[in-house]
């Protein structure tokens, strides 16, 4: 049925409603509880208490014995019926797992060490990494390429070259390469390495592929193939000066008229915290910038979009106790867009440095 997946999302919330858990307003697929764990009453009722005290608590005055701490958290993560859950006690977590078994079967894995196709772990120290090497390993056995070498860039060197060569028209295209060529670009865009913009560039060619599209696509799993090895990793306790532990920031770029023939714009941007990207992407702006304004108009387009996902990103940080004290600190690296967000007219010509801009969101 076309509407199951709604009907399993409203069941499923229904059930973590019953048991006490609370949606956050920022994304209705994340589930937050939190309960006293002491004889006494004494407990932390918001995000933020429970990670200001984390004193522990006598055996004898706890209700859950395995939670030393003054209040036991859970904050269940769903993704159609794939859910994490992340709690400082296993027995709120087992007697949630026994309330759901009442209306459907569910099951626990235990310790998350594989979500949606990628590996983490954890090191001693806390920190988490996220490792897609098994599923990059099963693409490239897909094509053949187990034994490849590796590429230093996602994409060649001399990019406008070869976009000159992907925009000619193919003759007599083959229906077999077009389908394996969407094959390889829907397995791309599942990667979280650095191919972003190689991807999509290469996806909107997806409905009229040939052989120069389907070489470049293999360039990008020969630079995955060196890049497998290495993971994503989030720490809670290392962080960069000068940001501060849990405060978001965030890089955003553009390459003004770069998309040939309708001379559309790139753009992209990144938002990291503690050090390890949670949010990133890169795409084409989805108007036309005018010459005459230069290449600012396509920095402020890319801000733009930026500061939207920063405008977001601190919602659900603020709900799970990472406030957000201070402004969101966007990187920009053009004159001329720093000054066109502070209400000076646009300069010309404009000269590029490395300022950074503070947006009080």
């Amino acid at each position: 049925m076309k509407d199951s997946p709604r009907g399993w999302s409203k069941l499923f919330t229904s059930v973590c409603l019953k048991y006490g858990f609370s949606l956050l307003k920022s994304d209705e697929c994340v589930f937050v509880k939190i309960v006293p764990n002491t004889k006494s009453g004494k407990s932390a009722s918001t995000f933020s208490a429970v990670l200001d005290t984390l004193t522990n608590v006598p055996e004898h005055d706890r209700i859950y014995k395995d939670c030393p701490y003054e209040s036991c958290l859970i904050i269940l993560c769903s993704y159609v019926d794939d859910i994490l859950a992340f709690t400082n006690c296993q027995s709120l977590a087992d007697d949630f797992l026994a309330h759901c078994n009442k209306r459907f079967t569910m099951t626990c894995d235990g310790e998350a060490h594989w979500y949606l196709s990628v590996k983490h772990t954890r090191d001693p120290s806390g920190a988490v990494s996220a490792s897609e090497e098994l599923y990059i390993d099963k693409i490239l056995k897909r094509w053949g390429m187990e034994s490849c070498k590796p590429l230093p860039t996602p994409f060649p060197a001399k990019s406008d070259v070869v976009l000159d060569e992907l925009l000619k028209p193919i003759e007599n295209p083959d229906p077999v390469l077009n389908k394996q060529f969407q094959e390889i670009i829907g397995q791309l865009l599942y990667c979280q390495q650095q191919t972003s913009w190689s991807v999509s560039i290469l996806a909107r060619f997806t409905t009229k592929a040939g052989a120069p599209h389907m070489a470049i696509a293999k360039k990008v799993l020969r630079y995955l193939q060196g890049r497998k090895r290495i993971p994503l990793r989030w720490c809670a306790r290392s962080c960069q000066q000068p940001h501060l532990p849990g405060h978001i920031y965030g890089y955003a770029d553009a390459s003004f008229a770069d998309i040939k023939p309708d001379r559309l714009s790139s753009m992209g941007y990144v938002f990291i915290i503690n050090n390890g990207a949670v949010s990133w992407r890169s795409t084409r702006t989805p108007i036309v910038t005018l010459a005459t304004l230069s290449a600012a108009e396509s920095e402020i387009i890319a801000l733009s979009a930026a500061t939207q996902e920063a405008v977001y990103l601190r919602k659900p940080a603020n709900e799970l106790g990472f406030t957000q004290t201070s402004p969101t600190t966007l990187y920009e690296d053009c004159t001329g867009a720093v000054r066109a967000f502070q209400g000076e007219p646009l300069p010309q010509p404009v000269q590029a440095y490395r300022p950074s801009m503070v947006l009080r969101l």
